[in-house]
């Protein structure tokens, strides 16, 4: 296992930048063990959850987001209130290859939300605002 480890290479990622690039939250589910079903968990025994999010790289807005997730250690379910978008804490990217295809991983130490979802609403026009 260390020796997996001592190749894998881990990238810094600017938080602000990553988070300035979601579009919106797709759901949290348990990252589970392919073969067994089972959901991973920290060396310490936290489990681990994927936060799936819609990203838009750049600021072309005619392209479709794509599908990325964060990988985060989490006693219990994140959870996200609809129209908040999730900020990620210690992000970093891990290169990973395997049989001849390759790519990079998200984590996250933690995941914190900043931002409460836009409840202004115009006031109704009433029979006693128009008089």
């Amino acid at each position: 296992m260390k020796a997996k480890e001592a190749k894998m290479r881990v990238i810094p990622i600017d938080e602000q930048r990553f988070a300035a690039k979601i579009v919106s939250l797709v759901e949290v589910v348990p990252e589970n063990d392919f073969d067994s079903g089972i959901q991973k968990a920290t060396p310490e025994g936290m489990p681990i959850w994927k936060i799936r999010l819609l990203t838009r790289d750049g600021e072309d807005d005619s392209r479709r987001p794509d599908l990325t997730e964060v990988k985060v250690p989490a006693l219990s379910k994140p959870m996200v209130d609809p129209g908040v978008k999730p900020m990620f804490g210690g992000l970093v990217g891990l290169v990973w290859s395997s049989n001849g295809s390759g790519g990079v991983s998200l984590r996250a130490d933690s995941m914190s939300t900043t931002d409460k979802p836009s409840t202004k609403r115009e006031p109704a026009a009433t029979s006693k605002a128009a008089a």
